[in-house]
């Protein structure tokens, strides 16, 4: 009887681990080591993490050239694409010299593009604290580059208009919380 219920417990146990799911990946990139986490509806990339609500799906993966970068596309629970999430390293420091080029190279590079982003205005990124974002639209919806200033480290969100909970504006306000400061958050999401 002992014995039956051992093997019953560790097989509950082996159904719940494999309930789980969950992927892990590091790599060494151009711009340095580089890492993404999932775990159900959970993520941790290379500066930050977040989770998603419970239905989500998330799929992993890895930028390594030119610049290092982890991302997760992200899926609602009506298995709709509503936006990609990725967190990496530029070549350099950012800042208010090269925002626009990097934002622009990284926008290039995460959507497999040679087209150059346009600019309509001299300073279209909006300076808080620690942090640079530079809103643009895309396609059905929009993205933000997200830097912090003085250090290479940069994430770059997309949004699309099949994001009806608007999850993806909570991540953003997630990661200025985790990378800016206290005045960050104030100066972007203050009332």
């Amino acid at each position: 009887m002992k014995k039956f219920i051992k093997i019953a417990a560790l097989g509950a146990m082996s159904l719940s681990l494999c309930a789980c799911k969950m992927s892990a990946q590091t790599a060494k990139s151009k711009t340095g080591m580089i890492s993404v986490e999932v775990k159900n509806e959970s993520v941790t990339l290379n500066h930050v993490e977040y989770e998603f609500p419970e239905g989500y799906k998330l799929e992993d993966g890895l930028m390594k050239d030119p610049y290092g970068i982890s991302y997760v596309n992200v899926y609602n629970d009506d298995e709709n694409l509503i936006g990609a999430a990725g967190d990496g390293m530029y070549e350099e420091d950012i800042d208010e010299d090269n925002f626009t080029d990097a934002a622009s190279e990284i926008v290039k590079e995460f959507h497999d593009t040679d087209e150059d982003l346009t600019f309509y205005n001299d300073d279209p990124v909006n300076y808080g604290d620690k942090l640079g974002i530079l809103m643009l639209e895309i396609g059905d919806g929009y993205s933000l580059f997200i830097a912090e200033i003085g250090t290479p480290n940069f994430v770059y969100v997309t949004q699309s208009e099949d994001d009806e909970d608007d999850e993806m504006s909570e991540f953003v306000e997630s990661v200025v919380e985790q990378l800016g400061s206290d005045e960050d958050y104030e100066i972007f999401f203050g009332e």
